[in-house]
């Protein structure tokens, strides 16, 4: 069977933003391609006003991928005191668009919209496009540019895209460059709340101290479990994983972090997005 190009998403929330990887499948030939929707709550598709399915969604395979084509997404939690987000995407031919929504109040909301456009080059090429604009863009740890930005002959392996703004929060993503393609990266950022702006990025955040009576629950996650790590930072060493349902002692908490007490005595932090501190009774 003929191959086509497939962006597969592999998502889960970290302190900085949504990490995300990029690989290979098969999609429908002759003017399909494929839509790949996440978010942190659970929320109804509607395409052009007509609904499709909850999320997490995937048209990924040959049998049921879009036409190739431009529609209006709208993501709506179920929760209807939410706004839904809505978004117009373009469905190209033998490619697969990722789209992420994070569910905050207001404008501590963020989003990101991933697709690939065929170039003229046996290169990779990466374009990183934000709102608002003018947002500060480091790849791999280096800084690079402002948005809109645009980086040929980008190498064709695995790599680290880190927005920042000043009274914004951080966005990370870890994308998977693909020769004769430009990745582009279209990143709505969210805002700090009032007790981030104006704070020290480099300053750690001062840790809250948990109530003995704190336990933190385990979330749904795209991927079907949450990383734990060793600091509460995305370089830092991945010590385990834990799984949606699962319970833990709560032991303290940092801007989108939490520490929790595993099973086998040792402590170690998971993303806040995907993690509730609960009250024990």
């Amino acid at each position: 069977m003929r191959k086509y190009l497939l962006l597969a998403l592999s998502a889960f929330f970290i302190t900085t933003g949504v990490l995300i990887i990029l690989n290979f499948n098969q999609l429908k030939p002759h003017g399909y391609g494929g839509l790949k929707v996440t978010a942190n709550l659970q929320s109804k598709i509607y395409l052009d006003g007509k609904l499709q399915g909850t999320t997490p969604f995937c048209r990924c395979t040959p049998e049921n991928n879009l036409k190739e084509g431009e529609y209006l997404l709208k993501i709506a939690p179920d929760d209807q005191k939410i706004v839904p987000f809505s978004y117009r995407i373009n469905i190209e031919k033998g490619v697969l668009t990722v789209v992420d929504r994070t569910f905050l109040p207001g404008s501590f909301a963020s989003a990101y919209i991933l697709s690939l456009e065929k170039i003229n080059s046996k290169e990779s090429e990466i374009m990183v496009i934000s709102i608002p604009d003018q947002a500060l863009v480091s790849i791999d740890g280096n800084t690079q540019g402002v948005t809109p930005y645009s980086l040929k002959n980008a190498a064709s392996s695995d790599h680290d895209i880190e927005l920042s703004k000043d009274g914004y929060n951080k966005k990370t993503i870890r994308i998977k460059t693909i020769p004769s393609y430009k990745l582009i990266a279209n990143v709505l950022l969210g805002t700090k709340n009032e007790n981030q702006i104006g704070t020290d990025q480099n300053t750690p955040t001062p840790t809250k101290t948990a109530s003995p009576s704190a336990s933190v629950r385990i979330n749904d996650t795209p991927t079907g479990f949450l990383r734990v790590r060793k600091e509460p930072s995305l370089s830092s060493d991945e010590i385990t994983r834990v799984s949606p349902g699962e319970i833990f002692p709560y032991i303290s908490e940092q801007e989108d972090w939490i520490e929790i007490k595993l099973k086998d005595g040792k402590k170690g932090w998971v993303s806040s997005v995907f993690a509730e501190k609960i009250t024990d009774q």
